[in-house]
């Protein structure tokens, strides 16, 4: 009579557990998905390993077919140019900025405000940037971009000419509140 006591007294111990037991946070809801984007940079003139140069970066950004939550969206573009003082090590730094993606239909833009890391390990450069939409779809949503470099390509920022294109692979990942 007293193991049969004990047994229901564990069992209702573990019941009570079970029942106040904290729930598990519910995964945030993936807006976008686009596995297979590509970025390609160019630099007029080429940039060098350690000495500045005052050049103009033109990059054309693209995320690739992506899945999302909203219908008929199904990629981006991001093209932006600017002059600026640069070197090939400048493009480890981080930094911060703002983005505008434009999506396929041509009219809809989400703004980005990131903030970039990058990593170079042997064989490649990873360089990711991660954020938040503050205006247009997705707004509120936070945002990460994860671009691979192949290192090959840094090998002309050591000759005179220096470094004039780098292309590389992007995923875009938008996740909602």
């Amino acid at each position: 009579m007293v193991r049969l006591i004990r047994t229901f007294c564990a069992l209702g111990i573990v019941a009570a557990g079970t029942m106040i037991a904290p729930v598990p946070a519910q995964a945030a809801a993936i807006d976008a998905l686009c596995p297979l984007g590509s970025d390609d940079i160019t630099f007029e003139p080429g940039i060098v390993l350690l000495e500045p140069r005052l050049t103009t970066m033109s990059a054309d950004f693209r995320t690739g077919e992506c899945t999302t939550s909203v219908p008929g969206i199904t990629s981006a573009t991001l093209r932006n140019s600017g002059l600026l003082m640069r070197t090939c090590n400048d493009l480890l730094g981080g930094g911060s900025g703002i983005a505008v993606l434009t999506w396929n239909d041509g009219t809809t833009t989400s703004t980005v405000a990131y903030t970039q890391t990058a990593v170079r390990g042997t064989v490649a450069t990873v360089v990711t940037r991660t954020g938040t939409i503050t205006g247009g779809l997705f707004a509120g949503d936070s945002v990460v971009v994860t671009e691979t470099f192949a290192n090959l390509q840094f090998l002309a920022c050591a000759t005179p000419t220096g470094m004039t294109h780098t292309s590389g692979v992007a995923q875009t990942v938008i996740t909602g509140p």
